[in-house]
């Protein structure tokens, strides 16, 4: 038990050296020694983002100690709060002329992250909430949003009045907006996803693999062709379920439409050409309806692999090329 305590406490004892070590290193040891807590706590929190050099910390540091008392001056003469905010902004621009362009950036995002997570939060969290969608797709709205709200950052830090925005940042913004629409959609497809899930299962329960490869074609559609949700799963459904059971429960009505329609046409032929009488087309009928039932069983997709091998290389042209940005985006 006594080594125990030992070790614990050694541990300890290194790690405050280090951290001692690492503030004594960190800041400029003149201001450490020479400045206020004020201003040492602002430079600390400068330096934490950017790592600026010994040079520019001290730049800071007398840059605080004139905007302190510049202000504390105005105040005891009493100025108007307009005249101390004109004051306040016009040292805040000397402020940002003392850093280069990509530490201002750093710095600004280290100090707006956490309203940058809380927006991202609250957009994915509502999405969850609204269309209970999976933690997939908020993770999916998080990193869009994070992504997004830091282009705006970098816009507003280039562009103060953000009149003349670049072509570039205006197309990011409309990409970034095409793209969360088309997750909307997709996320709102969720619930009647799984409402069909729940009708397969009654007839034959899918197996893993087949309901994750529906799941995942049925997003892909949406994300393309949009909120057509009934012919995305329908899609889907045809490329990753091999059962004939479903299909002949889930489209029986329908084919039973179009084999009908179809018997009708062939049966009328077949009365006009060799000039039936009512009994003959009786006899015949039964025969022609069986006819068209199977051949428009082996006109869908689900029997026809040359349109299954088309379908194939479409969803892979889909996902490689239009969303090998979202990828980017979401792996950054």
């Amino acid at each position: 038990m006594t080594i125990k305590l030992i070790r614990i406490s050694l541990i300890g004892f290194f790690m405050f050296c280090a951290v001692k070590l690492n503030a004594r290193t960190f800041i400029a040891p003149v201001i450490i020694e020479k400045y206020p807590a004020s201003v040492y706590s602002r430079i600390y929190e400068i330096t934490l983002s950017t790592l600026i050099p010994h040079e520019k910390q001290i730049q800071f540091a007398q840059f605080f100690t004139s905007k302190d008392s510049l202000i504390l001056n105005a105040a005891k003469k009493e100025k108007s709060i307009k005249y101390i905010k004109v004051l306040v902004d016009s040292l805040d621009i000397v402020f940002d002329k003392i850093f280069d362009a990509e530490t201002l950036f750093k710095y600004n995002y280290f100090k707006y992250k956490r309203y940058f997570d809380a927006d991202a939060n609250i957009q994915s969290a509502y999405t969850k909430q609204k269309f209970n969608t999976s933690d997939e797709n908020k993770k999916v709205f998080y990193n869009l949003t994070t992504a997004k709200n830091q282009r705006v950052l970098k816009a507003l830090l280039s562009n103060a009045n953000l009149i003349n925005l670049p072509d570039s940042t205006i197309t990011f913004y409309h990409k970034y907006d095409f793209i969360i629409a088309k997750y909307l959609i997709a996320a709102e497809g969720e619930s009647f996803f799984k409402t069909q899930i729940e009708k397969l299962n009654k007839i034959k329960t899918l197996s893993v693999k087949e309901k994750d490869e529906v799941s995942k074609y049925f997003k892909i559609y949406c994300l393309t062709r949009g909120n057509d949700y009934h012919k995305n799963f329908n899609a889907a459904m045809q490329f990753s379920v091999s059962d004939s059971n479903y299909y002949k429960a889930l489209y029986k009505d329908s084919i039973n439409e179009i084999a009908k329609k179809q018997s009708q046409i062939e049966l009328e032929h077949y009365e006009f050409k060799y000039n039936l009488n009512g009994e003959a087309s009786n006899n015949i009928k039964p025969i022609i309806e069986e006819k068209a039932q199977r051949n428009v069983w082996l006109e869908t997709r689900y029997y026809n692999r040359r349109k299954r091998d088309s379908l194939q290389t479409e969803i892979n042209e889909i996902y490689i090329n239009e969303y090998k940005f979202l990828d980017d985006v979401l792996t950054s």
